[in-house]
């Protein structure tokens, strides 16, 4: 069992999120998935079961900080378990000295070229 997806990464507050947990070979077992805030408070996981047997987790991240995600197949933790995804506040950056080179329609990586308002 393996788990990846946007969801653990770096996520944006109040937009919803995801990640898919892979079941391989693993067999007919039960997937949880706990998620914790930065203030440590439980986060809501929508988890939706797929034909193939893999899972889909979906949650909204309301504040700024990292969320703990723990990933649990047959009540053992799946490979990486658990997840460390950081949340920041989209609104609160802004973007200078916006590079050149840019692909429209593809993703861009952009490090060092954020500045926080406020």
């Amino acid at each position: 069992m393996t788990a990846q997806g946007k969801g653990l990464g770096l996520i944006p507050i109040n937009v919803p999120t995801s990640f898919q947990v892979f079941a391989g070979n693993a067999g007919g077992g039960q997937v949880r998935a706990l998620v914790t805030g930065p203030k440590g408070e439980n986060v809501a996981v929508k988890l939706f079961q797929q034909a193939n047997g893999d899972s889909i987790g979906e949650f909204v991240p309301i504040s700024i900080g990292q969320y703990r995600i723990e990933i649990l197949y047959a009540n053992q933790p799946v490979v990486g378990s658990p997840f460390f995804a950081n949340s920041y506040d989209p609104q609160a950056l802004e973007i200078v000295n916006m590079p050149k080179d840019l692909i429209v329609g593809a993703e861009n990586f952009l490090e060092g070229f954020f500045h926080k308002l406020g």
